[in-house]
């Protein structure tokens, strides 16, 4: 599976295919950047690089709530995003603190295709790419849209694979050093932004060097290749860790190692982290499903294996990049599924080699038994009767794609039906009788290899990835912007938030912390809450769980998902207690928004939370 090299060939199937990723993948990481809240890690993250451009402290970001030092990992990411706030590059809000990762993710998409092309041709490369757009947990959960480090750690291994195939294969000085530094940036890129888990890359190299005919043997005979990249890589890396311990002293490697990385793999920071050994591929498995790519996924497996048992290089690097960090990953005990984005480049990149080599039979038929033939079935058939059965058969698989594609065809004249079809199976059948009359084995042999190559590609479900990319998803924002305007108009109010709750998320501290003070619930003041939703200039938001909610009097639907009420009158609790009007977010937190505040109600609402009765 490789294409022909000669620049007038080649060059405008490349360029175009390139133009196709930029567009359709990469310009919508960037769209919608601003409809969804941000949530768990990503408040965090986002909170990390606030309080350095309010602190000024570059060196010690502050974790959310406590503003304590964050030392789970380096600080590179905050370092890129704040910096690039401060020079008014971006804005200081949602987008600002996502525009980076989007381009992240959309440099990524563009080695993917290189790699795939590299590997089966431009073709590949471009269904490489969509593939991995097609992934929907990547771009919604935890993903390469967000403030997170996913983004970032999957362009570091996507890059990296691909110059240190390209410094394998490089047979000049010059262009090999370029390749190894570049693998060595992206090593650094990784390594500060999520410490240990950039360290697959390294091991991915040198496995696939030991599978690689001579491999060790070139290694040894380049290896000053490597010794500027690896010292400037160091002298990236070391300043930030050194001065973190001369800071901090032992708790340094307490926090970032024994409880980020040994805790995390050994035991668990959270119980809900607990998975069997089979997790990541038993998830991809489901995703795959999930976005219509189980088949594509499956045969791009196929496509990598068999060669990689062959001998074929290219596709063994492939495959020990995906499987390599998934079964190590899989002897932890905590196991969150945003670890393996980085390893499923590869699947993608198979899949890509499986469609173009479905394709290449499809435009080469003769690759196959029979393809070659281009002589009647039938001897005694006449030529004129040969181009009578070919056009008979053309016509049959035109109405069958019609069929396939709009539905039942009919014919009409006067109101008179003359032709009605609504099989698919009949015509093609009938076509593909009079194409083996004709002699036309390979028309068949074409038709069904595009037919499969359709069938296996998730194409319909785009449109609905592009809208999934638009749904607004931020009531926490929406109430937090409302609320100022209501402090802003000067009505008298309470201060700051109100949390009754403990087991609120950080998303909620890092929008509502605007607000003012942030006020935990006292046990030992019962009048506390009812201050803050009844007593006239002292009423403020209130945040509690959906059990909290429910124990103050308020009445749920009786549904494990939680339904709009539109406003319409619900009963009140068991206590009889009438309680302002507020919303539901998540099936898990209610925010009770009372007198000034209740004008907040409809503009969450219209931003995807759930009205509460009030």
């Amino acid at each position: 599976m490789t294409e022909v090299t000669a620049r007038g060939v080649t060059a405008w199937p490349t360029r175009l295919a390139v133009i196709a990723v930029l567009v359709f993948l990469c310009v919508p990481l960037f769209v919608g950047l601003r409809q969804r809240d941000q949530r768990n890690d990503e408040a965090i993250y986002s909170y990390a690089v606030d309080r350095i451009l309010e602190t000024g402290d570059w060196l010690t970001p502050r974790s959310i709530p406590t503003d304590a030092p964050f030392l789970e990992k380096p600080p590179l990411k905050f370092w890129l995003v704040a910096g690039a706030m401060r020079l008014g590059l971006l804005p200081q809000d949602d987008v600002g603190m996502r525009a980076l990762d989007a381009v992240f993710g959309a440099a990524a998409f563009l080695y993917v295709f290189a790699l795939g092309r590299r590997l089966a041709g431009t073709l590949a490369g471009l269904v490489a790419a969509f593939v991995l757009f097609m992934f929907e947990p990547m771009q919604l959960e935890h993903g390469i849209r967000g403030n997170n480090m996913e983004a970032v750690l999957i362009l570091a291994y996507a890059g990296g694979m691909y110059h240190f195939v390209r410094w394998v294969e490089s047979d000049q000085i010059r262009r090999r050093r370029a390749h190894a530094l570049a693998v060595a940036a992206y090593f650094t890129l990784g390594f500060m932004t999520k410490f240990v888990a950039a360290l697959f890359l390294p091991m991915v190299c040198v496995a696939a060097l030991i599978v690689r005919p001579n491999g060790i043997r070139q290694t040894l005979s380049s290896w000053r290749d490597w010794v500027w990249p690896i010292v400037l890589s160091a002298a990236a890396i070391l300043p930030w860790f050194v001065y973190q311990i001369v800071q901090t002293g032992p708790d340094f490697w307490r926090i970032i190692f024994g409880q980020h990385v040994y805790d995390r793999f050994t035991a668990s920071l959270d119980p809900a982290h607990l998975s069997p050994w089979h997790h990541y591929f038993t998830h991809t498995w489901r995703e795959f499903g999930y976005a219509g790519l189980r088949w594509i996924g499956v045969a791009g497996l196929i496509a990598l294996v068999v060669p990689a048992l062959r001998g074929n290089w290219l596709t063994r690097v492939s495959v020990i990049w995906w499987l390599l960090p998934f079964v190590l990953m899989s002897f932890g005990t905590s196991k969150l599924y945003h670890y393996a984005y980085p390893f499923l480049a590869p699947l993608a990149i198979g899949a890509g080699a499986a469609a173009a080599w479905i394709m290449a039979i499809a435009f080469r038929p003769d690759r196959l038994p029979g393809g070659r033939r281009r002589r009647p079935a039938f001897p005694s058939v006449s030529v004129r009767a040969v181009r009578v059965l070919f056009w008979a058969g053309t016509a049959a698989m035109v109405l069958a794609a019609g069929t396939a594609y709009s539905g039942p065809v009919q014919i009409e004249l006067g109101g008179l039906r003359l032709f009605s079809n609504s099989s698919v199976l009949r015509p093609a059948a009938a076509g593909a009788l009079c194409w083996i009359a004709a002699g036309r084995v390979d028309l068949i042999v074409t038709v069904a290899s595009v037919v499969a190559f359709v069938a296996l590609m998730p194409f319909g479900l785009y449109p609905t990835r592009l809208d999934r990319l638009q749904i607004p998803d931020h009531p926490i924002r929406a109430t937090r912007d409302c609320a100022l305007e209501v402090r802003r108009s000067g009505v008298p109010v309470g201060d700051g938030v109100l949390s009754v709750s403990a087991d609120v998320h950080h998303a909620y501290f890092y929008y509502l912390r605007r607000l003012g003070q942030w006020r935990p619930a006292r046990p030992t003041d019962p009048t506390d809450p009812h201050d803050a939703l009844f007593e006239s200039g002292r009423q403020t938001p209130v945040l509690l769980s959906k059990p909290g909610y429910v124990s103050l009097g308020g009445s749920l639907p009786e549904r494990s998902e939680p339904v709009r009420l539109d406003g319409k009158p619900v009963s009140a609790g068991s206590a009889g207690t009438v309680l302002p009007p507020g919303i539901l977010i998540s099936d898990s937190v209610a925010i009770l928004l009372s007198g000034p505040f209740a004008r907040c109600v409809q503009p969450a609402v219209d931003a995807g939370a759930w009205r509460l009765p009030g």
